[in-house]
This record gives C-alpha cells, structure tokens and sequence, in this order.
C-alpha cells in the first residue's frame, strides 16, 4: 500500500502553486508517495499542468468546505475529514 498524503492545494501564503510545487518535489523524491489534493478542482488542474508526474499520483477532493473551517476544527482536537499537511509539514521548502 503506497503513503497517501492529503495536502490543502489552497493554503499557503503564495496558494496553489506553492503547495503543489511542494507536493511535487516530495514525490520526486518519493515515489511510492500519493496525494489527496484538497481544495478547487479548476486551480488544481491548471497547477497540475506544470507537474505531470504528480498529476499520475494524485486524486483532487473538491470541497466546499473551507480550509480555516478545518483548522478551527482541528484546533478543538475533533477529527477532521482530511489531514492538512502544507509544504513545511512535508519538511519540504519552496523552490519559487
């Protein structure tokens, strides 16, 4: 069974690009790793376009839900439906 990391494609100071830029390079470095994006499918497509190989090891979770709604939540120890990680969860640093 391979690793799968959901991730907030939305958060983030610098968005989309950041956390998938992010993500990216984890695989890269990680192949066996896939992802549950998490956020607005149309920005995660067009982001996607620049990294094919994480496009092939990823799953995008449209939610209407947002990202400080899941925070609040976690805040209060409850179980969010996803795990966030960002880019510096991933001890990973941007490359933008």
């Amino acid at each position: 069974m391979k690793p799968r990391i959901a991730i907030d494609a939305m958060g983030g100071d610098e968005g989309v690009r950041v956390m998938l830029g992010g993500a990216a390079e984890a695989r890269h470095r990680h192949d066996r790793f896939t992802f549950l994006l998490v956020g607005d499918e149309k920005q995660i497509k067009q982001g996607l376009d620049n990294h094919p190989n994480l496009r092939a090891a990823s799953r995008i979770w449209m939610t209407m839900v947002s990202a400080d709604w899941l925070r609040s939540i976690m805040s209060l120890n409850c179980v969010p439906p996803v795990t966030l990680a960002t880019s510096s969860h991933l001890g990973l640093k941007s490359s933008g």
